[in-house]
């Protein structure tokens, strides 16, 4: 196998990968637009940071969530051993 043949092997997969991205970016277009709120609306911003998070049920009282047959409370307390 030459040079050119090897070069053009592996540059042939980044050149279609490139082609495909610029050929489907304007299908996303509007998906990687940020909202912006409506005209006279005001932005609410909920006050302070990590103090005011809340925190989903994870003990599967009000809704039945498992993750491979756990609730989220046990995979997070298994989290704590590991």
């Amino acid at each position: 196998m030459n040079l050119m043949e090897n070069a053009f092997r592996r540059i042939l997969p980044i050149m279609l990968a490139i082609v495909m991205t610029v050929l489907a970016a304007p299908l996303h277009i509007t998906s990687l637009i940020a909202q912006t709120p409506q005209p006279g609306a005001a932005i609410q911003r909920p006050a302070g940071g990590e103090a005011n998070l809340v925190i989903p049920d994870l003990t599967n009282n009000t809704v039945n969530v498992t993750f491979f047959g756990m609730s989220g409370h046990t995979l997070l307390m298994s989290g704590l051993i590991v």
